[in-house]
């Protein structure tokens, strides 16, 4: 199962400090995947709260466009 995590999550994650060189044995301690933990880093690195939520509502709104316009094509 996926599981989402929210922006607070990702913030405190990110802020946090961990050992250089024990990435996997941060992650395992935090509950969040190594492989995640470097998306969030490029995605959400240097932002707060705030930011972050805007980001998120910015990539859902450009989805909802998407797929209304791709609606509007398989109507026509």
């Amino acid at each position: 199962m996926k599981k989402r995590y929210i922006e607070n999550q990702i913030i405190g994650l990110l802020k946090r400090p961990r050992p250089v060189h024990r990435l996997k044995s941060y992650a395992a301690d935090t509950g969040f995947p190594e492989a995640n933990y470097y998306t969030f880093q490029n995605k959400f690195s240097g932002m707060g709260i705030p930011g972050a939520k805007w980001l998120k509502a910015l990539e859902n709104s450009r989805l909802k466009r998407l797929l209304a316009e791709s609606m509007l094509e398989n109507v026509q």
